[in-house]
């Protein structure tokens, strides 16, 4: 059985992982913005900074073929039905 200290520091190491995961996958998705439509503004950047990784997935399939900055952030089930 682990000891306390080992579950805390175990937990931790998790979080961090997850953490730097989601800040990764955020700096890529804003190289491949600003490659794509230019200058972002800072509410774009605060935007994708704060996304989860499953947000952040979505929109970098988007980016690949929206035709504008606008659509990449669209909410997809509104622009299904």
């Amino acid at each position: 059985m682990a000891s306390t200290y080992d579950q805390l520091l175990a937990q931790g190491y998790a979080e961090g992982y997850a953490e730097g995961y989601a800040e990764g996958y955020a700096l890529l998705l804003l190289a491949q913005l600003e490659a794509r439509f230019g200058a972002l503004e800072a509410t774009v950047r605060e935007r994708v900074l704060a996304a989860g990784v499953e947000q952040l997935q979505g929109w970098a399939i988007r980016v690949l073929d929206a035709p504008s900055l606008d659509d990449v952030f669209r909410d997809a089930r509104r622009s299904q039905s």
